[in-house]
């Protein structure tokens, strides 16, 4: 496992850089290491959460700055022409990820404001009158994504979407309209 956990590292930073991380000795503890010189030097590590069937551990896999180092600016600032390269490569890769990844749409269907003097006074049976909103405004992590109607489907209860009113969504319709 330690062997695959070291091939999927060295493979991860083959895009920054060529590595071969190789498996020297285990420690208990991550801060006992001592893979440095000195006892003053920043360590970096990276930790890994292992599940095989019902059994979890985890480890750390862990370098000493001074190797990375010399990597610093490649990190921080990677070159143009690699970026122009490797860039669609990365984009595709992000737009996938991002197409699958679960959102919560959240569509209040009404807000009632009230005291909480009127809640706790509630009885069970009391109702509270509201009136249906016209329109509904649905967000994803309370950013508003579109407006819709409420309504039934097929027996249930349904949204109909009216128009989407991301800015970033809005403009790959027009993208689209203009191909």
């Amino acid at each position: 496992m330690v062997e695959l956990a070291l091939d999927a590292y060295s493979d991860a930073w083959q895009i920054v850089h060529k590595i071969q991380a190789i498996y020297i000795r285990s420690e208990s503890q991550a801060k006992f290491t001592n893979i440095t010189s000195s006892p003053n030097d920043i360590v970096i590590t990276t930790p890994f959460l292992m599940e095989i069937n019902n059994m979890i551990g985890e480890f750390n896999i862990c370098i000493p700055f001074s190797m990375i180092e010399p990597l610093y600016e490649l990190l921080t600032n990677p070159p143009v022409e690699k970026m122009k390269q490797d860039g669609g490569v990365w984009m595709n890769g992000w737009v996938k990820q991002v197409k699958y990844s679960e959102l919560e749409l959240i569509a209040n269907l009404v807000e009632h404001p009230t005291r909480l003097s009127n809640i706790l006074k509630l009885q069970e049976g009391d109702v509270i009158p509201i009136e249906k909103p016209e329109r509904l405004m649905v967000h994803v992590d309370c950013v508003p994504v579109l407006t819709s109607k409420y309504g039934t489907l097929n027996g249930q209860y349904a949204l109909r979407v009216e128009h989407l009113i991301n800015p970033v969504v809005n403009a790959q319709e027009e993208e689209q309209n203009h191909e």
